[in-house]
């Protein structure tokens, strides 16, 4: 079972270095708002031109990349999955 806390520390940590903004979305962000969802999986809204730094420091973190395109990408390291939403478009950026 992924340790979900470890995994985003480490995935913020990896941002930081890489000057990249997330935010975090998904079954997780919801907690915030009171809403539990099951989930087993981190996922992240980054800058659409981050991508391609991003991709590259998650495989340096051991993520294979499954499915990749311009607009969403998934990672999986062992039981540790990693979803990605790329932002196009001023507003919907992070930060």
């Amino acid at each position: 079972m992924p340790n979900l806390a470890e995994q985003i520390r480490e995935a913020l940590s990896m941002f930081a270095r890489n000057d990249t903004q997330p935010a975090l979305i998904g079954g997780l962000a919801v907690v915030a708002h009171q809403v539990i969802r099951a989930t087993k999986d981190v996922g992240f809204l980054v800058a659409a031109e981050t991508a391609d730094k991003v991709h590259d420091a998650l495989l340096n973190l051991g993520y294979q990349c499954l499915y990749r395109s311009e607009d969403a990408a998934n990672y999986v390291r062992g039981t540790e999955g990693l979803d990605l939403l790329f932002a196009h478009r001023p507003l919907a950026r992070p930060g």
